[in-house]
């Protein structure tokens, strides 16, 4: 409103337009010195070289008169010309004869020729003062007391904003007078601003909005259903202001730049909201991400959550609680169900991951943190990992080159999010033509990819094999029947990824309910994605890829060759399969290789412990079915006794493991085992 204001009086014709002085006492707020200040800039504002020369010799006593009228604390009689002399005495020869001048100048008359020189003034001078429900409660007294025994000068008028309620209680508190009674004797116009309209505000932020975020959506259109749910939630009750729409948007111009394209928008304006007008609950937010990202389980703690969700939102202020819960529901999912909402199942992480939204536990950190954290592939490097696919060998030298990425939390690479995020592609977004190209890229590498440790944090029993395995079903699940057989023919024909097509054989037998020892006769809940016999078909012809790769030697050269040699096991040759291990090891090497292959831990934990402790095994059990487990640990004692060179500190401690977990009479004892 000061700004309409100084701009229709900038428009007045020149020889009507009036002096306009901008003084903000809040800039000198806790100086002690705002009548000095005001008086200086007013001088100052008539002293411009366009003014008439009465208002420059009026700018020059005002000067004076800032110097004799100082803080009432510095006034002890005595004390005043002592610190004058000081003053002087610093500031050189001709400060210290106008101080002089001062200092003898009558104020009386001083004032007189001030009140003359402005009455000769062509046009009115206004000064604009804002920010005066900022001062403290004794500088809002000493403001109005310049204002009524000093600055009341002529031909000059004031212009004052504030809230009202807060300067009534300031001058009581300073004054010890009734606020209103004093404002009465001061203010000759009271006008009072109408509280804004609300659907004006709503559209000051939309546009606002629409041009922050127009790179991701041109306009806020009504099928922005997720924006508008939001909004009408809770959202637009903070928007009561012009002020409380500039926080918001000072937020989102802030966070949402470096997030363009990591985020989905209406979500961060979400956050920011929080972050603007409940600050308290962002940071229960961030303190407590387990109870806000990720899905519902079966087994979470129900009573527990809502315990706690009905905690945080006690303790917002009673204003602000609706549309605080309001906000948060929309937000997270699992917030909404422990306050009454439905419940969310596992199966709508990966919808939600891939739609970036912070609700899902890949994207939570984004919002919070304002940057992608260490590890973790961008939105921008996932956009350009899948530009290669029209390139099948393009797009498996980019799988290739994730493994060779330090992947986030402690991961080993980024292979496990590279297949994660293709696996949310292939099930969600891709095509039955792109979902064929990832089935090829996957098979090509998928060895290479197996052999990258990145088993997950939480779930340790989950590694690349297994996530390349579902891969791999839900780009066959893409196709029909017919499809399904010809991509399967070509994977176990396929000259590379010998393990791949054996783990997907396996995993498609097991849908079967082929290569299992268990007695239950209960089907399968859901058909299986290939006939048996299409199964069947492939595992024989797998079978002979591997007698061939025995017979060339490559078979031993393969990094997990134990995991093939057990899966020629599975498809119905163990005497092959054991026939061929048992030659492999004659050799001490080739043991030694074997038995660091078929290294596992075991975890552990009591009531008292912090943390699980971890021992590492041998999956002796499993090898008896190659070797017979008496002569296994005889030559494993051997080894440790004869102690050759190429024996590293590590292997001595898997083969001493071995000779502790195997007894002389070929017994096996390890944590789980059956005893032989």
């Amino acid at each position: 409103m000061l700004n309409f204001l100084a701009a229709e009086l900038a428009a007045a014709p020149p020889a009507a337009r009036p002096s306009v002085l901008h003084f903000n006492p809040w800039w000198f707020s806790g100086q002690d010195r705002l009548l000095q200040a005001f008086l200086q800039q007013l001088g100052a504002a008539l002293n411009r070289p366009e003014k008439d020369k009465p208002l420059k010799k009026a700018s020059a006593l005002l000067g004076k008169l800032s110097a004799v009228l100082k803080p009432a604390a510095l006034i002890p009689v005595v004390g005043e010309y002592a610190k004058a002399a000081q003053e002087a005495a610093a500031s050189g020869a001709d400060a210290a004869k106008h101080l002089a001048e001062a200092m003898a100048a009558d104020l009386n008359q001083l004032r007189k020729e001030i009140d003359d020189l402005l009455r000769q003034a062509p046009t009115r001078i206004v000064v604009v003062m804002d920010d005066i429900d900022r001062l403290a409660a004794g500088e809002v007294g000493q403001l109005f007391a310049i204002l009524k025994a000093v600055a009341d000068f002529p031909n000059t008028v004031y212009v004052l904003a504030y809230d009202e309620r807060v300067v009534r209680k300031a001058v009581r508190t300073a004054l010890g007078v009734n606020g209103r009674t004093y404002l009465e004797k001061i203010v000759q116009l009271r006008i009072d601003l109408p509280a804004p309209d609300p659907t004006a505000l709503h559209h000051l932020f939309l546009e606002q909005l629409a041009e922050l975020v127009a790179g991701d959506r041109p306009a806020l259109d009504p099928n922005c259903t997720d924006f508008w749910n939001l909004f009408h939630a809770g959202l637009k009750d903070f928007l009561t202001t012009p002020r409380a729409v500039k926080r918001l948007m000072n937020v989102l111009r802030f966070a949402y730049p470096p997030l363009r394209g990591e985020v989905y928008w209406p979500d961060l304006v979400g956050i920011a909201c929080l972050t603007a007008f409940a600050p308290e609950v962002a940071r229960t937010v961030t303190a407590h991400p387990g109870r806000f990202a990720g899905t519902t389980a079966d087994r979470d703690d129900r009573k527990g959550a809502e315990a706690f969700h009905r905690g945080w939102l006690g303790r917002v202020e009673t204003a602000a609680r609706t549309p605080v819960e309001g906000v948060v529901r929309r937000l997270f999912p699992k917030a909404d169900t422990a306050l009454g909402g439905p419940s969310h199942g596992r199966d709508w992480e990966p919808r939600w991951r891939a739609r970036l939204l912070v609700r899902s536990e890949a994207h939570f950190d984004k919002y919070f943190r304002l940057s992608i954290p260490a590890g973790v592939m961008s939105e921008v490097e996932w956009r350009e990992v899948l530009a290669d696919l029209p390139d099948r060998a393009a797009f498996s030298r980019r799988l290739l080159d994730e493994c060779g990425r330090a992947g986030p939390h402690g991961h080993h690479s980024r292979a496990k999010e590279a297949l994660n995020r293709l696996l949310d592609f292939v099930r969600i977004e891709a095509t039955t033509e792109q979902a064929a190209g990832v089935f090829d890229a996957v098979l090509a590498v998928g060895d290479a990819l197996m052999a990258t440790a990145d088993k997950d944090v939480n779930l340790p029993l989950i590694d690349n094999s297994l996530r390349i395995t579902w891969l791999l079903q839900a780009c066959l699940a893409k196709e029909d029947q017919p499809g399904r057989g010809r991509l399967l023919d070509a994977a176990v024909e396929s000259p590379g990824g010998l393990l791949t097509a054996c783990e997907l054989v396996l995993a498609l037998g097991y849908g079967n309910e082929m290569y299992t020892e268990s007695d239950d006769d209960n089907p399968p809940n859901e058909p299986p994605l290939v006939e048996k016999g299409d199964v069947e078909r492939s595992a024989m012809s797998l079978v002979r890829r591997i007698e061939a790769a025995a017979t060339d030697g490559s078979l031993a050269a393969h990094p997990l060759f134990m995991k093939v040699v057990g899966r020629w096991r599975q498809f119905g040759h163990p005497e092959a399969a054991a026939e061929w291990l048992r030659r492999f090891v004659e050799a001490d090497e080739n043991l030694v290789r074997v038995v660091r292959l078929m290294k596992g831990e075991v975890r552990s934990q009591s009531f008292s412990d912090y943390v699980p402790v971890t021992t590492p095994t041998v999956s002796c059990d499993y090898l008896s079915h190659f070797i017979p487990a008496a002569d296994l640990r005889r030559r494993c004692a051997a080894l440790l006794v004869t102690g050759p060179d190429w024996l590293t500190p590590d292997d001595r401690l898997l083969l001493q493991i071995v000779v502790a977990t195997v007894g002389e009479d070929g017994t096996v004892t390890e944590p789980g085992s059956r005893r032989r």
